[in-house]
């Protein structure tokens, strides 16, 4: 598990510490979402209220952030664009 302690004694780049899908504890999933509003929020998690960058079709991505249905397991998603994270027909719409 990732956790955001070890992320801040690391002092690394975020994209560096995880990977789409490592599973995050709550303090990170938490400060994620609180550090701006997001961009969208499902049920099932959120996007962050501000691109990571763009993909090669000119489209923002946002870091993307889920929860086990019962709240208790966080998982960091990868950099998705809003219609990836809220588009069931899209490959990349579950982890």
């Amino acid at each position: 598990m990732k956790t955001m302690q070890a992320w801040n004694d690391n002092g690394g780049d975020f994209s560096k510490y995880v990977q789409p899908k490592d599973e995050i504890d709550s303090d990170m999933y938490f400060y994620f979402l609180e550090c701006l509003p997001p961009r969208v929020m499902k049920g099932y998690g959120f996007l962050v209220g501000e691109p990571a960058s763009h993909n090669n079709k000119g489209q923002a991505v946002y870091d993307a952030f889920y929860e086990s249905p019962d709240g208790k397991r966080f998982y960091y998603g990868g950099c998705k664009t809003v219609k990836e994270f809220t588009d069931p027909n899209s490959e990349k719409y579950t982890l």
